[in-house]
């Protein structure tokens, strides 16, 4: 059992970790690095969504041109070889939800990425929610 003197716990989100922890200590947290996975893993399962509409289309163009796309959506740009950046531009210039949900990925991961004043990280993460 938790300690009665605890202030503070965090927790990686692993399927044993307990899940209310706000109501067993106040102020426990997720770190950034976890809460910016789940907005990934969100950006994830739209790309899976879209990329099974398209491998339904007639045109296997489509589905062929957005293979490869995961990892140019889900790495952060930074990190991105020469294919991958410019699948990322293709998929900007076609400005669909897929490119609203890597916005999205991207506003959220600046929040925690440590070169925003406070002030600007939380009025960032208002426009967000």
């Amino acid at each position: 059992m938790f300690s009665r003197t605890a202030r503070r716990m965090t927790s990686d989100q692993h399927k044993s970790s307990p899940s209310p922890l706000r109501h067993i200590i106040p102020g426990s947290s997720y770190d950034p690095f976890h809460l910016v996975k789940i907005v990934g893993d969100a950006l994830d399962e739209v790309r899976r969504d879209l990329w099974q509409q398209l491998r339904r289309l007639p045109d296997e163009r489509y589905a062929r041109d957005f293979k490869g796309a995961r990892w140019a959506l889900l790495k952060n740009p930074e990190d991105l070889t020469a294919t991958q950046a410019a699948q990322l531009a293709k998929i900007r210039r076609s400005r669909g939800g897929i490119w609203r949900s890597y916005e999205m990925k991207e506003q959220f991961r600046a929040v925690f990425a440590g070169d925003l004043e406070p002030q600007a990280a939380i009025e960032l993460l208002d426009r967000w929610i």
